[in-house]
């Protein structure tokens, strides 16, 4: 596989990835339970988080491991202890390493002393800082012990997050922000004391919350992202443990012992409160119109946001502690169930998938090794599980393999990316092996069951040209990928031009898939007609993308031997119709195929900070009216939301649905259809 194309990073700014805290950044589904890989670690593994191929976690021994996304091998790991030890003399707090955050090429670490800035291409260090001086040790204390008096350290307690170029977290005594290129000061505001959780950030604001013991008050603060300076306070009831709020729509929701509040997002205003009479257990997240959140420890709870309502709810268990992800109306939720297992009780992970629209369920994952879960991420598709000492990657559909980490891992043979023909064989008894070790009266009935049914769902599930794995943003694309067997190529000449036929220069993306694989991805710039070399066959896409234009893709056929791209330039108050920005049938689902054109949007976003962007869904007239309706505003969601997601502030942008109302051409035949669903983007002030 041939991979050289350079996209902007996959940033993760902040706890569970984005604003809205749904654990996934790219609204790829993950549709099957099959185990793909898994990693074994030295100690319980926790904060998986995905950028640029990459998967990055931490174990409790606070080593900081970096694996290939594909196979699950091991790049690198830093002891992180041995790194944050300078500091601890200085510091009166104690805890754990927190998650990673990303931006661009930068890995950043917090532990209760300092943050750290590492390199995510191979985690050496950049910077580090500690969290604030505040004091120094007595005068008295230099005469007994004979020493100089030592700067000490406020503990870090409001983790930091990411927005722009500036980091932002809190101490016991103030809240500040520092530069992500260095690490130097900001801004602090002293006035607000933070004691755990994280601070969320909207547009230009930052919003954090402050429990001050002496004034016995809790505060939620509305902050200017650039001075520190408050916009607006408002005072909830002390909760027993905080959770960050999250906006939307500009509204904050905030929970507080068994109460959501909703407040104004300009003003702070309370709008409504909900008692749930029972007290809310993890931080709330926004998904497909709703707002989850876990109660109990044992029910997830899908609220309206409108009123606070709860629309419907999900059984985990009861005192399971279910950690979730969400891809529009999927909920991955994993939590603990006990087991016996020579005759002793342990505690084993459970990832299962619903449909919370309908209460569907979808598939269900047993972890084949005890250990508690911790929070999943998802990316491209798989579902990356910390559990016990064990990272396992889920969800795979072109092909079923199992990597046992470490040092090991599988690489498919030339069998077009199929296993070798004992792979099952060999990942059974590596499984068996490990698991006699921890029960040796155990049957392999269960575990050979679950290699059966992983073989036979991946079978069944298969389908051309419909299901393919996005890899189109890595960055590391100068590191060995494995080659299946080598692509015959051809010639094809490409001109891109505007829309009064003036060549204009421009990058041109080549993408092969086969077997729902990306096979050759590959970019390089054309100007006037210029000859370039593709894979053989049909299906090989070509996106065109130019300054101030907006991008397009063409399907070519083996037939073509050149082909004319015309790209619309970008224009205020012009809807334009980018093609193949595709989703699931009958679902607000982004097909994989679609990623590399709506990354080329959220660039021009980007490059042009002052455009607002009005996003536009259309259905044919296949199925009923207010079907339709609501599938379009879906379907334009999942496009904003992705954008979001990715670094483009709501208060840009604006989705909106029409249903079956505007048709392009008469709905009479399917490539007239076909055309009709589409997607428009509208440049506004």
């Amino acid at each position: 596989m041939l991979t050289t194309t350079v996209l902007i990073a996959q940033d993760w700014p902040i706890y569970k990835g984005n604003i809205y805290f749904t654990g996934n950044n790219d609204e790829i589904i993950v549709k099957n339970a099959n185990l793909k890989w898994l990693f074994q670690a030295n100690d319980r593994t926790y904060n998986t988080i995905v950028s640029d191929g990459r998967v990055y976690f931490l174990d409790n021994s606070s080593d900081l491991y970096c694996l290939d996304e594909e196979y699950g091998k091991l790049l690198w790991r830093v002891d992180f202890q041995s790194i944050s030890a300078q500091f601890k003399s200085f510091s009166k707090s104690a805890g754990k390493v927190k998650y990673p955050l990303i931006k661009g090429n930068t890995l950043f670490l917090s532990d209760p002393i300092a943050i750290y800035a590492l390199d995510k291409r191979n985690g050496k260090v950049l910077w580090a800082r500690t969290g604030m001086r505040t004091e120094q040790t007595p005068k008295a204390a230099e005469g007994l012990a004979g020493r100089k008096p030592l700067p000490m350290v406020d503990g870090i307690y409001a983790d930091p997050v990411i927005q722009e170029d500036n980091i932002y977290y809190g101490t016991r005594n103030m809240f500040l922000s520092r530069e992500i290129r260095d690490g130097h000061e900001g801004w602090e505001n002293r006035d607000i004391k933070t004691y755990s959780a994280y601070p969320t950030f909207y547009d230009n604001t930052i919003i954090t919350q402050s429990l001050d013991f002496s004034k016995n008050s809790f505060l939620v603060y509305c902050l200017d992202a650039t001075s520190g300076k408050p916009i607006w306070t408002k005072s909830i009831q002390k909760p027993q443990r905080i959770f960050p709020p999250v906006v939307y729509n500009r509204n904050v929701y905030i929970p507080s012992n068994d109460t959501l509040y909703c407040l104004d997002y300009k003003s702070g205003e309370l709008l409504w409160s909900k008692n749930y009479g029972r007290y809310i257990t993890s931080n709330p997240s926004f998904t497909d119109r709703a707002i989850v959140f876990s109660l109990d420890n044992s029910t997830m709870a899908i609220v309206d946001p409108a009123n606070g309502s709860i629309l419907k709810s999900v059984e985990a268990g009861e005192k399971s502690s279910p950690f979730f992800v969400t891809v529009r109306d999927v909920l991955y939720l994993a939590y603990n169930e006990k087991r016996t297992i020579n005759q002793k009780e342990i505690t084993g992970g459970v990832v299962r998938a619903v449909n919370f629209t309908d209460n569907t369920p979808l598939w269900e994952f047993h972890t084949p090794f005890p250990g508690a879960v911790s929070q999943p991420t998802a990316s491209n598709g798989i579902l990356f599980l910390p559990s016990g000492n064990y990272v396992y990657a889920i969800g795979t559909e072109y092909y079923p393999k199992i990597v046992h980490g470490g040092e090991g891992y599988a690489i498919p043979d030339e069998n077009n990316g199929a296993p070798a023909d004992n792979a099952d064989d060999l990942r059974k008894k590596k499984l068996d092996d490990k698991l006699a070790q921890l029960d040796p009266d155990r049957k392999k009935d269960d575990l050979d069951q679950q290699f059966d049914k992983s073989r036979k769902d991946d079978t069944q599930n298969k389908k051309p040209d419909n299901k393919i794995k996005d890899d189109t943003k890595k960055q590391n694309t100068d590191q060995t990928i494995p080659k299946d067997k080598p692509l015959r190529m051809r010639d094809i000449t490409i001109r891109v031009s505007d829309d009064t036929n003036k060549d204009i220069p421009a990058q041109v993306q080549v993408r092969k898939w086969e077997n729902d694989r990306l096979v050759y991805d590959k970019t390089e710039m054309v100007t006037r007609k210029t000859p370039i070399k593709i894979p053989e066959g049909d299906n090989v896409e070509i996106t065109a993308s130019a300054d101030n234009h907006l991008p397009k893709k063409e399907i070519i056929t083996g037939k073509d031997s050149d082909k004319d791209i015309i790209l619309d330039r970008i224009e205020k108050g012009k809807p334009t119709v980018v093609d193949n920005i595709g989703f699931e049938f009958n679902k607000a689902y982004l097909k994989r195929q679609s990623i590399n054109l709506l990354d080329r949007m959220v660039r021009i976003m980007k490059e042009h900070p002052k455009l607002k962007l009005e996003i536009r869904g259309h259905t044919d007239n296949i199925g009923d009216v207010k079907y339709n309706q609501k599938l379009s505003e879906r379907r334009a969601d999942a496009v904003a939301e992705y954008m979001i997601k990715n670094g483009i502030s709501p208060e840009r942008l604006k989705s909106v649905g029409f249903g079956e109302t505007k048709p392009l051409v008469p709905n009479n035949s399917d490539i007239h259809r076909a055309k009709n669903r589409r997607t428009e983007f509208l440049f506004i002030d």
